[in-house]
């Protein structure tokens, strides 16, 4: 009451305009200000708890089994109500009707939940949310299940009423389930420039072989493509594929003929002058079944290839006669370049020998483009 007083004093003073009682005003409010800190420390308001208050904040905590019970009840009242659906809900109003204190219901969450208060109401939100949204979107399509809607004009509609009454941008159900069940038929083909947003080029990939070629992921992030981009028909991208199958499949077995070709060269060159135990590793008999072999494939399979492109080239190559060639042409160069390295010993390991290099590579061939079990399953197909 005195520090009022006298801080009412100090204010009638210093509205005054006489410089002196401004002098006057400032000698008083000195002792004015020292005397109230003087106050507010005696009254304790910055004192620390006592032992005491400190035990009977301790006493407010609940044990486990207190715990577990009020779990249940939180749990009920979270099951059979919807308070957290309301903005203005609060911690202090949710143990009010807990009949438990601040202290205690912090603590349940905090340790019973491993959350926080806010955490939890907002989780609970969201997935009530998504339990609405679910049953507008079922609601919505049996509302539009008519016959002579197209499938893209009932993805759509969904869409534009799900934007309105969610802000929700995603592919619906529906629109997947259609293309899910529609299959191949449901593929299309789209060209994306690399400019685009959302497209985003990866890392390179470290490859066993074929290093002079970069191989990297590619990501598409909520990239957005005109309907002009669209590569042949709507839903006709998997024909497009097909189509171009056979020539895809004979290019792999031409790259691997050739490659066993060059293999055999370059090893019959080693063998020639590479000596072991006082002669030609060429003059071994062994040496020489085994090129002799190899050759022999290499001249059933070029003579196979030939025949292969001519077909294409006359528009008659079909996906089994294809795939007959794609799998023995690659599987030879498998064996073909075992024996290669075989042959070249020790150097063969070296990656400063071209061997090793065609090695390494030649491994993918047997994989991209369709695996050998692949081409098999598809010849067996024709049977």
């Amino acid at each position: 009451m005195v520090f009022v007083i006298l801080l009412f004093v100090v204010v009638k003073l210093f509205n005054r305009d006489d410089m002196g009682d401004h002098l006057l005003a400032a000698y008083i409010s000195i002792p004015i200000y020292l005397i109230s800190f003087q106050i507010i420390e005696q009254s304790g308001f910055f004192k620390q708890p006592s032992l005491v208050d400190q035990q009977k904040y301790k006493s407010s905590s609940v044990t486990h089994e207190q715990q577990q019970q009020l779990l249940t009840r939180l749990k009920s009242l979270m099951s059979d109500s919807k308070p957290f659906l309301k903005p203005d809900f609060s911690l202090p109003d949710l143990a009010e009707q807990l009949h438990v204190t601040v202290h205690q219901l912090s603590q349940v969450i905090n340790e019973g939940l491993g959350r926080s208060f806010f955490e939890m109401t907002a989780e609970y939100r969201i997935e009530e949310a998504k339990r609405l949204l679910k049953e507008q979107i079922n609601i919505k399509i049996e509302e539009i299940q008519r016959p002579e809607i197209q499938a893209h004009l009932v993805a759509e509609e969904i869409a534009e009423q799900l934007a309105k009454r969610a802000s929700f941008r995603r592919t619906l159900k529906r629109a997947i389930e259609q293309t899910m069940e529609a299959g191949a038929k449901g593929i299309s083909l789209f060209l994306v420039e690399s400019d685009r947003p959302g497209y985003k080029r990866g890392r390179n990939l470290q490859k066993m072989g074929m290093q002079a070629s970069d191989t990297a992921e590619l990501f598409f992030e909520n990239l957005r493509v005109p309907a002009a981009s669209m590569l042949g028909p709507e839903g006709g991208g998997f024909a497009v594929l097909m189509k171009e199958l056979p020539r895809e499949r004979l290019t792999i077995a031409a790259r691997s003929l050739t490659a066993a070709e060059l293999a055999f060269s370059l090893t019959l060159n080693f063998v020639k002058d590479r000596t072991a135990f006082g002669q030609r590793v060429f003059d071994f008999q062994n040496s020489q079944f085994t090129l002799a072999d190899i050759k022999t494939e290499l001249s059933v399979g070029r003579a196979f290839y030939e025949d292969c492109l001519a077909r294409m080239l006359s528009e008659g190559l079909d996906n089994t006669r294809s795939a007959m060639a794609k799998l023995w042409l690659t599987e030879l160069e498998g064996r073909v370049m075992d024996r290669c390295v075989q042959l070249h010993g020790g150097a063969g390991y070296m990656s400063e020998y071209p061997i090793s290099k065609l090695y390494t590579s030649a491994r993918v061939h047997r994989i991209f483009g369709g695996t050998s079990e692949i081409m098999k399953y598809s010849i067996a197909r024709q049977l």
